[in-house]
Formats: structure tokens, sequence, C-alpha cells
């Protein structure tokens, strides 16, 4: 199978480069192209920038793609993007980890219309809840974004931003039921009242699931409730007010481990989860060179694990992200423009477990963070951007971040030049500084950040039809956090892993037809563990996605897609090795009338059997069917 869908890849890429070479480049020096880069992005400069300016690897996930495969959750609308992988460990609500060009799932930072909602206590973000309920768009920037967003983004930044209303009202109501008895349904609005603009939906979705366990029997349900609202007004003239609001409480059944066989079924073991997200944003125009933005956030999460079966499974941690951003923007004639900004964040966590209850710890951490960016513009052929940071850590003091990116448009020709080089770290997390002491272990207050140092080298081009890129990275990363036995029967969170990830990744997507778009990616990435010279667990050196958007006819919509992981360590001895595989997943969409669509989703649709990670389930071939009424 692997040989067929790489074979294919081949065809089509180089079909479509001739497809579109002959048709567009050659008949215009300078394309009138669809594929022209001018999507405006923000978080790879924390401005408004059209991607052709932009020296950053960039991946944008528009509402309308995520409606046209149908996905419910980020989850799966991230699988197969370049250089990012996921891994769920099992089913619907099982903890998911995403990794970044091969660097941990806790090197990425994920925000929620620009606030971190990274925990505290682990340090990395669960995509197993989140849902795309009111979502706009997805922004990934891929690469160490430090200089910008502080800890937690030596990988790279996903953002995912919300619905802001326009126009008349607009209502949406979906219902959707399919395999493992799921049903799920939601509500949503939005528009604009001058001056006042708004947003809203609210989704519900259960599922009795799989076993969470590959070898249990018993399914494990899932049950998810999300509410998400965008509103604001103008408070003055040039001026703005804006508010947004993201809820979500969840209960997952789950499995457990068992010293020397592995995850089996636990009959009571449940997992109760409540997230919130909240922001306000004030932004002002002082001049016509001058703007700035103060926002104020916080991200909320409370678990409870608990399973009357055994006292191992019961705790709870409740934690608690507040943030003050205060950002200026100068624009210095027509080539320079200046970001100067100052942040101050709180991380607080209480964690207890056993039965009864007992505290393990009740902790915060403040940072405050000094971040200037200047971007040069020349002729807008050349563009280069720098930046610094200098962070004031609680624990370890400061930590000064660079970061150097340099993009060119050749003269004449659809061609764009990129590069970067930047440096990142990520500072110790609740646990790894205050875990309880016991007679074994410890938590070590004395850690250092982890540190980085990144560079890419990149080139896109394109024309009419066409979009194809090529990008080198390569990752060095220092005084990694792992636990380390110490001195005999002891352990503690230590800073002595060192590790190097590096790759290549390519893009194409082409217009064979005016109703038909292929995409395809390929990514390469090779990793080490430099202490003991060990691949990198759960990171698969090749990686391929395929899709296919048709419309044969005007209310007819097709999605096929493929995705291949390759074989890849499960553990860091490297001594469980995962089998690689391929999923081929179908969406269907037929519009009866401009207000009604209905809708078919197909998931593994031939069956493939595979792991994702050791001992897990993965769901086999699913079916859901579902409607759309908008007015």
């Amino acid at each position: 199978m692997r040989k067929k869908v790489l074979s294919l890849t081949a065809v089509l890429v180089i079909g479509g480069f001739f497809l579109a070479t002959n048709k567009e480049v050659q008949a215009e020096q300078v394309p009138e192209a669809v594929f022209d880069l001018g999507e405006v992005v923000v978080t790879a400069t924390r401005r408004e920038v059209p991607i052709a300016e932009l020296s950053s690897s960039v991946t944008v996930i528009s509402a309308e793609e995520i409606t046209d495969k149908k996905k419910t959750t980020v989850l799966e609308v991230l699988r197969g993007l370049p250089g990012l992988d996921v891994v769920q460990s099992g089913g619907t609500g099982a903890v998911t980890s995403v990794f970044l060009r091969g660097t941990k799932s806790t090197h990425t930072l994920v925000l929620i219309d620009g606030v971190e909602v990274n925990s505290p206590a682990t340090g990395g973000f669960d995509f197993a809840n989140l849902t795309v309920d009111n979502i706009e768009r997805i922004e990934i920037i891929r690469g160490p974004q430090s200089t910008l967003y502080g800890s937690d983004a030596i990988g790279g930044v996903v953002n995912i931003i919300t619905k802001r209303g326009v126009g008349p009202a607009r209502w949406e109501i979906s219902a959707e039921v399919g395999s493992f008895t799921s049903r799920r349904a939601s509500l949503a609005t939005s528009g604009s009242i001058e001056p006042f603009h708004y947003s809203f939906s609210v989704s519900q979705f259960d599922t009795e699931g799989i076993s969470q366990a590959k070898v249990g029997v018993e399914d494990d349900g899932h049950e998810n409730t999300t509410l998400s609202t965008r509103f604001g007004f103008p408070v003055w003239e040039n001026a703005n007010l804006d508010f947004i609001l993201r809820y979500a409480d969840t209960t997952t059944e789950l499995d457990a481990p068992v010293l020397g066989v592995g995850f089996v079924d636990a009959l009571n073991y449940i997992s109760d989860r409540e997230s919130l997200v909240f922001s306000t944003n004030f932004n002002q125009l002082l001049t016509d060179r001058w703007s700035h933005r103060l926002n104020a956030s916080i991200s909320d999460e409370n678990m409870e694990d608990k399973d009357p079966d055994t006292p191992w499974h019961n705790f709870k941690l409740n934690t608690r992200i507040s943030n003050i951003n205060w950002q200026h923007e100068f624009t210095a004639g027509e080539m320079s423009t200046f970001i100067a900004g100052i942040e101050q964040e709180e991380q607080e966590g209480v964690s207890r477990g056993g039965v009864p209850l007992r505290e393990n710890f009740d902790e915060s951490i403040t940072n405050r963070g000094y971040y200037f960016q200047h971007q040069w513009d020349w002729k807008e052929k050349f563009f280069l951007t720098t930046g610094i940071r200098l962070d004031d850590h609680e624990t370890f003091g400061s930590d000064t971040n660079y970061s150097m990116g340099i993009a060119y448009l050749l003269p004449e020709t659809p061609v764009k030049l990129r590069g970067n080089w930047a440096t990142g770290f990520k500072a110790p997390t609740l646990n790894d500084l205050f875990w309880p002491a016991t007679p074994w272990s410890a938590g070590n207050p004395a850690l250092l950040p982890e540190e980085s140092i990144g560079y890419d080298l990149g080139i896109d081009f394109w024309g009419k039809h066409f979009y194809a890129g090529a990008t080198y990275f390569y990752n060095k990363t220092e005084n990694l956090i792992t636990w380390a036995e110490v001195r005999p029967w002891f352990w503690t969170p230590s800073n002595i892993d060192k590790a190097r990830t590096e790759g290549i990744e390519l893009e194409v997507s082409f217009l064979p037809l005016d109703n038909l778009r292929i995409t395809t990616n390929y990514t390469y990435t090779d990793t080490e563990d430099k202490r003991t010279g060990n691949k990198l667990a759960r990171r698969p050196q090749d990686k391929y996605s395929l899709s296919f958007n048709y419309r044969p006819l005007e209310k007819l919509s097709l999605n096929l897609s493929f995705n291949y992981v390759g074989d890849r360590w499960d553990d860091a001895a490297n001594t469980k090795k995962l089998a690689r595989y391929t999923l081929t997943n179908l969406a269907i969409s037929y519009d009866w009338t401009k207000n009604i669509q209905t809708f078919l989703r197909g998931e593994n649709i031939f069956n493939e059997k595979y792991e994702e990670a050791k001992d897990f389930g993965t769901p086999g071939s699913s079916l859901y069917a579902g409607v759309k009424a908008t007015f």
C-alpha cells in the first residue's frame, strides 16, 4: 500500500507541476494566481501580514475546509498536516498529544484566540476535547516562536481563532448520528447589528465509544458539551473592545494499566473535565502610525479522575493561567514596522490525590516577558524580520531568546525563498518543580529551562492553479527535563537529556479541473536522543497525506483523503515498535436547497488495523450521517 501511495504522489506532483507550468507560468510572466500567498495570518508576527511576506512555515485551515471534510474535532483536522503528528491513547476523549517537527508534545504552544491553554501542571495541551465549534480558522506556525510567545513554543504554535460575526444574522442547526452509538447536535448563530458583532455556538456530543484498552471488551463512552461565543463593539472612534469565551464540560470512561499486562478494562474509572477560556481585548489606533492593544485573559481547567475500585486512579487537578499583555505597533515610513510588548503571566495549580484526597501541591509561578520585533520591507520583494525577548521567571531567573527570518520574492517570477533562525525555551512545569516529596521521588525547584536552537530553509512557487513548497528544518534541544535516578531508588526531574530533530516538508496543491483540488504533502523526520542515541518515541520517520476535493455537481461535494504514518518506536528505549498504517476517510455532502444539506462521513473506511500508542485501542471503520439547516 505504501509503495502505491508514494507512486501516486510522484505522478500527481510531477503531473501537477507540468500542468500548472504549461497553463500558467509560460502563458504569463507573472500569473494571475489563485494560489497567490495573499492570505493574511496573525500568529506568525502578532499582526496581520500576508503569507507572501512571511519567512515562517505556515499552514492555515479555514472554516470552509473543516466544513467540507465534516470534521468535528480539532485533532482530526490536524491529522495529515505537514510536520505535525497526532497521537491519541485510545478512542474518543482519550488523551491526545501533538508533536511539531519531532519536538516534544510540551513544545507545541496551543492558543485559543491568542490565549495560552497548555497545562501549567504537565506543560502540554490535550486535544481530546477540543471541538471545531465556532472556529473561523486554525493557524499553525512551525519552528521556534519563543521571541513572541515565550515558553512552550520550541516546536511551533497552533492558534485556534474564533468566528467574528459579519452582516445579517445567520443561523445553523445540525444533527448527526453514527457508529458506536454516536450522537451530535449543534446550534450556531453569528452576525452584526451596528455597532455590535457577535457569534455563538453550543454543541452536545455523546458516544458509547470503543475500549480504550486494545485487549478490552468493555466500551468506554464519552460526553462533550461545548459553548463558544465572541462579541464586540467600538467604545469610541478608532477603539474597539472584544470579548471571547469558550467553555467545555466532558466526561470520559477510561481503562487502566496493570504491571506486566498493559492496559486492561477498568469498569468504573471515569474522568471529568471542565475548561474555560475567557479573554477581553482592547484595540486602539492612536495615530496613523501608532496603535496599541491591551489583552487580559484567563484559562481554567478542572480535572477529576475517579475509580471506586482502587485508590490509584483518584485525583483532582485545578489549574489556571492569568495573563495581561500590552502590545504596541509602530510604522516608520513605508519600510519598517516595530512591535514592542510586555506581558505578565501567573500559572497556578492545586493537585490532590489518593483516597481520601490529600494535597500534593498548591503552588503558583509568575513570569514577566518583554518582547521586541522589527519587520523591514524593501520594495515589496525582500522582507526581514528580527526579534528579541527577555523573560524573567520566578524560579530560574532570566532567559533571552532571538530570531531572524528572511523572505525574498524573486523578481518577475512566482517564487519565494525563505529562511529562519531562532532560539527557544520551555520553562519547568508545576509538576516538575513541586511534585510532593516521598522516600523515592520529589520535584526539583532548581531546574533550568529547556533550551533550543532551530533553523529552516524553504522555497515556495505557485501559478494560477498550482502551489508547491519545500522546507528543510533542523532543531537541537538541550537541558531536556526527564525523571532520573539521582541516587539509588530516588527519582527527580533533571536537566540531563539532549535531542536533535531534522527533516524535510514537501507540499503540493493544484487544480487540474475547476471543480477538483488535489493536495498532498510528505514529511521526513529524523530524530535522535543525544544521550542514548535512540530515536524519539512516537515520531514516524515518514508521514504522507493525499486528499481530493471534488464537486462533480454544484450541489454535490466529495472529499477523499489518505493519511499514511510510517513505523516508529513507542518507547524511549526503542524496544516496542509500532507498525505503519494508512487511514482512508471519505466525506460526501449534498445541498438539497440553499438551506438544507445532508452528509455522510466515513472514517477508516477500509478498516485498517493500527496502533497510535502501544496497548491502546483504535476505532475500526465507522460511518456517520447528518443534516444541516442554515437560515
